[in-house]
């Protein structure tokens, strides 16, 4: 490459891709009304700790692709994040992560350098060192090592464990145990592109979907270069189930201790037990709470007893008992008297703590 072509290529702005056009169906009845994307974990919501590694970058661009919902999620990042420079592009019909980058193609330059940051995950890395650590001209993706790489795209290194040799989508017999982990970083654009084009025009489907893997599998057949980084902290939030461990672990992380005499914090006559995160704006009273609760804006608790779950905003809860639940936003839960008509051999049972 001339010093010219280098000088011009290495200046070029940073675009970053989110897709969040997902239904997020298996969180449903949670996102029949409010985006995956805006459900609360932990302290925020799941694009709030994408939003965290995003900001520091001072991308030139920050290009999200909506569909389900995205009304919501545009009004969102606008109000929340008014600094960034943010745009979206409507992707009418779900088609895989390859078809999503192709739709957000259109606000991408050949020569920009772009970041894709999947939407529905929460993870913990250093991107900026990953980044700066790559050659104009090459490119790096996020692995991590798993039990289960059926689930995942699939990488396979070469013999000196440094470059990507091999993509493979959800491998139905495994080749590898690093799956791609939700961070993909080209340096140009343009090999990236012309790679989707080429799937695309040639209809080459896996699982009936436009694939970002085999996208990247015809980069490496021309010869494109792209490394791995490993991360260790990642959360899947894509179900209920999911969703609750990924809240157990991050208030293990960041919510350990709470001060319960904070006159930001509105409780009376409860018991608090952490690690759990209690917005300011919420109220708690007669209560028992924690370990492992996420009580947001708005929550109102009373005479309830909750642990591993997640009070999401506006919610009222009183006279309750759960465990590993998650109430939506504005909610209304309350114990009441039940009339019963129990046929027989049958069995009735409140689940205890």
């Amino acid at each position: 490459m001339k010093f010219k072509e280098f000088f011009i290529l290495s200046f070029m702005g940073l675009k970053v891709v989110i897709p969040v056009a997902g239904k997020g169906t298996r969180l449903r009845p949670h996102t029949l009304l409010i985006p995956k994307a805006l459900i609360n974990v932990g302290e925020k919501k799941i694009i709030d700790y994408i939003m965290d590694i995003v900001v520091p970058l001072a991308p030139e661009e920050v290009i999200f692709v909506i569909g389900y919902l995205g009304d919501i999620i545009k009004e969102y990042i606008e109000s929340a994040y008014p600094k960034v420079n943010s745009s979206f592009v409507i992707q009418e019909k779900p088609q895989g992560l390859g078809h999503a980058i192709s739709v957000a193609s259109q606000k991408i330059n050949e020569n920009d350098s772009l970041l894709i940051l999947l939407g529905d995950l929460i993870f913990f890395a250093d991107v900026n060192k990953a980044i700066k650590e790559i050659p104009t001209g090459e490119h790096t993706i996020s692995v991590m090592s798993v039990h289960d790489p059926h689930r995942y795209g699939v990488v396979v290194l070469d013999k000196k464990g440094k470059y990507v040799e091999k993509l493979v989508e959800k491998p139905s017999t495994p080749v590898s145990n690093l799956a791609i982990s939700g961070i993909y970083y080209f340096s140009i654009a343009k090999p990236l592109l012309e790679s989707i084009k080429y799937i695309i025009s040639n209809n080459i489907k896996t699982k009936g979907e436009y694939q970002l893997t085999d996208a990247m599998m015809e980069m490496v057949k021309k010869g494109e270069k792209i490394s791995v980084f490993q991360i260790e902290e990642i959360y899947d939030c894509g179900s209920k189930e999911k969703l609750i461990e990924a809240n157990n672990k991050l208030l293990d992380k960041f919510f350990k201790h709470i001060d319960i005499k904070s006159p930001a914090i509105n409780i009376k006559n409860s018991v608090i037990i952490p690690p759990v995160y209690i917005n300011p704006n919420a109220y708690i009273e007669m209560s028992v709470i924690g370990p492992y609760v996420s009580v947001h804006k708005g929550a109102n608790i009373r005479n309830s007893v909750i642990r591993e779950s997640i009070i999401e905003e506006g919610a009222y809860v009183d006279g309750m008992v759960m465990d590993k639940s998650l109430i939506g936003r504005d909610s209304y839960v309350e114990e009441a008297f039940r009339e019963l008509n129990i046929g027989p051999h049958s069995e009735y049972k409140k689940k205890s703590l």
